[in-house]
């Protein structure tokens, strides 16, 4: 290629490339957008603005996307052939904690079906290796809630009574 036709090429590439002073604002534009977008959702929840933030960029930097701003503690109450109640710990059966301070059974979803296969594994789990006495007939699920506090974890033993949010999710459940 000669040294004119070298220029040509170059001449009309630049030409053909060359992008509108308006694209380019509208662009820089959405450029800046994005990055405040993605940094005001990245400084809301710490600094407690949890509602200034904006999906998908707040669902990225947590584990559970169902953040309300509340702790859930699943807690089951037994009952016993001979009419006992006690209280349950199932951490027994469930050795790998979801987080730092949370369970795996304390995600499952809340519904009721979800609930009886919670129920059905655990009467299962116990009773296979419980003597005819021990063995449960029956699972009351309570779903213990309380508010967060920024900057620290609290757990719900640690909780005031008052402050806890008690819900019966089911009564009395049936051992299969």
């Amino acid at each position: 290629m000669t040294l004119e036709g070298g220029l040509r090429h170059r001449r009309a590439v630049s030409e053909t490339a060359e992008v509108s002073p308006l694209k380019r604002r509208v662009g820089a534009l959405l450029l800046v957008a994005y990055i405040t977008v993605v940094c005001v959702s990245g400084f809301a929840w710490p600094l407690g603005y949890g509602g200034a933030s904006v999906w998908p960029f707040n669902r990225g930097w947590w584990m559970f996307h169902r953040e309300d701003g509340f702790y859930y503690h699943l807690r089951f109450a037994v009952l016993y052939a001979d009419g006992r109640r006690d209280e349950a710990d199932p951490d027994r059966w469930f050795q790998w904690p979801a987080s730092e301070a949370t369970r795996r059974y304390d995600e499952v979803s809340r519904d009721r079906d979800t609930l009886r296969a919670l129920v059905a594994y655990l009467c299962r789990k116990h009773n296979a290796d419980a003597p005819p006495a021990e063995r449960w007939r029956a699972v009351t699920v309570t779903d213990t809630g309380w508010r967060q506090t920024l900057g620290r974890r609290v757990s719900y033993r640690a909780t005031p009574f008052g402050d806890l949010r008690i819900n019966e999710l089911l009564a009395d459940e049936p051992c299969p």
